[in-house]
C-alpha cells in the first residue's frame, strides 16, 4: 500500500520556474494593453476595438468577430533559431490566425500559426507563408480537442534542422531537414498578433483570446518549454491529497496519464476490492470527472461511472 500513495505522490510533484528570460526579444502579457514588456520596449499598436479580459495569467487580449488586431512594427530580425509561445482560446473551431510575422524586405521567408476549422494548430516557416511565393513551405500541426479550452502553443524553429510543435509543455510533432529551403528567418519588418499579416483584418482574424506571447531568438530545450506552460498552470491552488475511506476507498483530486492526444487529467474515484488482511491491495475505478491541470472540474463532460 505505501508503494501505491508514492506512485499517487508523483503526480503533485511541483515544479520550479526558471530564469529563461535569455534570448527573449517580444514579450506581450496582454494585461489590458499591447505593452511589449521586453527590454525592448517594442509597444503593439491596437487597431479596431482591442477588448481584454480574464486570461490565463491576470488578462489576455479577446477578439471578437470585427476585424480587430493588434501591430509590432521594427521588432524581429534575422534568426538562425526562433522560438515563439503564447496561449490561445479559440472561440470557435474555424481557419484563424493567432500569430504572424512578416517577411524580409526580399519577401523570402515568415512564420505563422493558425488554428482551422478542424481543430488543428499548423506552425509553418518558409515561403508562401504570408509571402509572395510559393515554394519552400514546411509546417508542422496537431489536432486539438476544439474550440472553448487554453491552449499553450509553443513553435521553434532551427534552421536546416527542424521544426517542433509543442501543445502543453509537451512536444506534439516535429519534422526534420525540411527547412534547408528557408536557411535563415528574416523578419525585420512586422509581427501580428491575432491576424494574418497577408490580409490584417481579413476573415482569418482571430475570434477568442489570446495571452502571454513571447518571442525568443533562441530554440527552448524541452524543460524550458515545460517551465512555460508551468507558469501560468503553477498559480492554482494544490491538488489536496488523494482522500481515504475507512473502507479504503478512495478519491484522487488530481491524476494525470499520457492519452493518445496528449496528456488527460482526471479526478478519480477508487473503489477498494482487494483484502487488507492479506495484503492484497486492489482498487477498482468506480467513477471519473475530467478536470483541468489544477483539479478544477471543466465545464463540459461531468462526472462519468465505470459502472
Amino acid at each position: 500500500m505505501k508503494r501505491f500513495f508514492v506512485i499517487l505522490g508523483m503526480l503533485f510533484a511541483g515544479n520550479s520556474m526558471a530564469d529563461i528570460a535569455d534570448g527573449l526579444v517580444a514579450y506581450f502579457p496582454l494585461d489590458g494593453n499591447a505593452f511589449d514588456e521586453s527590454e525592448y520596449q517594442y509597444d503593439g499598436i491596437e487597431y479596431g476595438t482591442v477588448r481584454y479580459a480574464t486570461g490565463k495569467v491576470k488578462q489576455a487580449m479577446a477578439l471578437d468577430d470585427d476585424g480587430s488586431y493588434v501591430v509590432s512594427s521594427h521588432h524581429l530580425n534575422t534568426y538562425q533559431n526562433l522560438t515563439i509561445s503564447f496561449w490561445m482560446y479559440p472561440a470557435e473551431d474555424a481557419d484563424m490566425t493567432p500569430y504572424s510575422a512578416a517577411c524580409g524586405p526580399d519577401r523570402d521567408a515568415g512564420i505563422a500559426f493558425a488554428y482551422t476549422a478542424n481543430k488543428e494548430v499548423v506552425f509553418s516557416v518558409g515561403k508562401g507563408i504570408n509571402c509572395s511565393a510559393a515554394a519552400g513551405k514546411a509546417s508542422v500541426k496537431k489536432t486539438l480537442d476544439g474550440a472553448g479550452h487554453w491552449y499553450h502553443v509553443v513553435g521553434i524553429y532551427r534552421a536546416n534542422e527542424s521544426l517542433t510543435l509543442y501543445i502543453d509543455g509537451k512536444k506534439a510533432n516535429e519534422i526534420h531537414a525540411v527547412t534547408a529551403t528557408v536557411p535563415y528567418l528574416y523578419l525585420s519588418n512586422y509581427q501580428y498578433l491575432g491576424t494574418d499579416l497577408k490580409n490584417p483584418g481579413g476573415p482569418s482574424t482571430w475570434r477568442g483570446d489570446i495571452d502571454e506571447v513571447r518571442v525568443y531568438d533562441r530554440a527552448l530545450d524541452d524543460s524550458e518549454v515545460e517551465e512555460l506552460y508551468l507558469a501560468a498552470v503553477g498559480n492554482c491552488t494544490a491538488p489536496l491529497p488523494p482522500e481515504v475511506a475507512e473502507n479504503l476507498d478512495m478519491h484522487v483530486p488530481l491524476a494525470v496519464y499520457d492519452g493518445p492526444d496528449g496528456p488527460v487529467n482526471l479526478q478519480l474515484d477508487l473503489e477498494f476490492t482487494g483484502d487488507a488482511e492479506t495484503g492484497e491491495y486492489t482498487w477498482r475505478l468506480k467513477g471519473y470527472t475530467n478536470v483541468d491541470e489544477c483539479g478544477t472540474p471543466e465545464d463540459a463532460g461531468g462526472s462519468q461511472s465505470t459502472n
